[in-house]
């Protein structure tokens, strides 16, 4: 099987539909975030969440990573959370850019 490279439309479609399938168990999501990386080797998301508890001297926060696929083509899934306090706050890892580069997918 051919491994084709995905397309920033598709990835970013996905986005979407991952934020509206996490609004759906998570009432207290305000917004979430797509990040698009220049490979499109990557889906990188931050949610900001009512009640999620973080410092707000935080440095940078944590992201978690998940195998995922989208059109059975195998791509990374890296998920970090933030309090309303820390929305476009420079919390975010340096090579995801910054808040200005980010697509809100809702809220």
């Amino acid at each position: 099987m051919e491994i084709q490279m995905l397309t920033r439309e598709e990835i970013e479609v996905e986005a979407k539909s991952l934020a509206q399938d996490y609004v759906q168990s998570e009432p207290s999501l305000k917004a979430v975030y797509w990040f698009p990386d220049q490979s499109n080797s990557e889906i990188r998301i931050i949610d900001v969440v009512e009640g999620y508890f973080a410092a707000d001297t935080i440095d940078k926060i944590d992201v978690f990573i998940f195998n995922h696929a989208i059109k059975d083509q195998p791509i990374k899934l890296l998920i970090g959370t933030v309090p309303p306090s820390l929305e476009n706050k420079p919390v975010i890892p340096n090579e995801w850019g910054d808040w200005n580069k980010a697509v809100k997918v809702y809220g």
